[in-house]
């Protein structure tokens, strides 16, 4: 199957090279036409969409330093200004410019499942960050290349990349709040004064927060796993709150059992999706106590986990999870058994 999908890359990647001298769009409009047929799953026609798009690409550079050199030589022939355009025709070639390509076909590369050949494409992208359209860019794409690491069960590389997305987050702050929190973890394990104290923005870097912290933990890591698991709850309830407060201006919390009432408002909040990851947070921080043998604030958090995941897609297979820590108090989770 993989071999004769690469087949079918490859033979696109042909098509468009002959394809070149017949565009008549601009290449926004191929790359739109791509994404919208990935979207649709039509993985070969959004390949040789794509390629047109970068053919085109490269042939609007052309033509835009035609203009220039065009207007600074007046004294020159049309013959000579194009002689000089071929001329910078190969550095153009070696040039990047066009990191919206290489994300559309690591997209692509993963939905076809060549892991190895999305991460070039996410890393080609990253290294013409100058290019980006908008500043979120660059974090999106990060996260596409943690996922890929994740998939390909390569997790000290998804870790890696998952530090990395937060150190805007935590450049974001004085050292010194960091080892407050962590200090404030430790004398008090319920986290109440924590979670009722400290307020922080930031949901674009939950899910890599979450993530650090789940990988921690799985590897028994308890004090790493519980700092990072801590930061991504808080960073969930300030961004909750926030939608919260759009429709009860008074509200206020001290912690996650205040927000169980939003439940019965998903439609209004709209937080409680497959998207959110509140209830595996809190579950993976009930490990992080079970690993610790504090079981009274074990059980706490699993509870709150079950009942966060009651409206989405992952209550079975957290209930299920729940379940086997309450059995055996010894028992220690796989990669294979987490979500």
């Amino acid at each position: 199957m993989k071999k004769s999908v690469l087949l079918l890359l490859l033979f696109s990647a042909v098509i468009s090279v002959f394809a070149q001298e017949q565009l008549s769009e601009p290449s926004w409009v191929y790359l739109k036409r791509a994404e919208n047929l990935k979207h649709k799953g039509e993985y070969a026609q959004a390949i040789l969409e794509a390629r047109k798009a970068k053919a085109a690409q490269f042939n609007e550079r052309v033509e835009e330093y035609y203009q220039l050199l065009k207007a600074a030589n007046k004294d020159k022939t049309d013959y000579e200004v194009r002689r000089m355009v071929n001329d910078k025709k190969s550095d153009f070639q070696k040039e990047d410019t066009f990191p919206q390509y290489h994300e559309l076909m690591g997209d692509l590369y993963v939905a076809t499942g060549f892991l190895d050949e999305a991460e070039e494409e996410y890393r080609f992208a990253l290294q013409a960050k100058a290019y980006f359209e908008y500043p979120q860019e660059e974090l999106e794409l990060k996260y596409k290349l943690s996922d890929v690491y994740g998939k390909r069960l390569d997790f000290d590389l998804q870790d890696i990349t998952d530090r990395e997305i937060c150190e805007s987050f935590f450049a974001s702050k004085e050292k010194d709040l960091w080892q407050r929190i962590k200090f404030n973890i430790k004398t008090d394990p319920s986290l109440s004064h924590v979670f009722r104290v400290y307020r922080l923005e930031g949901t674009e870097y939950m899910r890599a927060l979450y993530s650090i912290g789940k990988h921690a933990v799985l590897q028994q890591r308890k004090d790493d796993g519980l700092f990072y698991l801590t930061l991504a709850a808080i960073v969930w309830m300030t961004g909750c709150s926030d939608l919260v407060k759009r429709n009860v201006y008074d509200f206020s919390y001290a912690g996650p059992t205040d927000f169980i009432v939003v439940l019965n408002d998903i439609a209004k909040y709209q937080y409680v999706t497959d998207e959110t990851i509140i209830e595996e947070i809190l579950f993976y921080i009930a490990y992080a106590y079970h690993i610790d043998h504090n079981y009274k604030i074990r059980d706490n958090y699993l509870e709150l986990a079950e009942t966060f995941a009651a409206n989405s897609s992952k209550r079975n297979k957290i209930s299920i999870l729940c379940e086997t820590l309450r059995r055996d108090s010894s028992h220690k989770l796989t990669y294979e058994e987490t979500f």
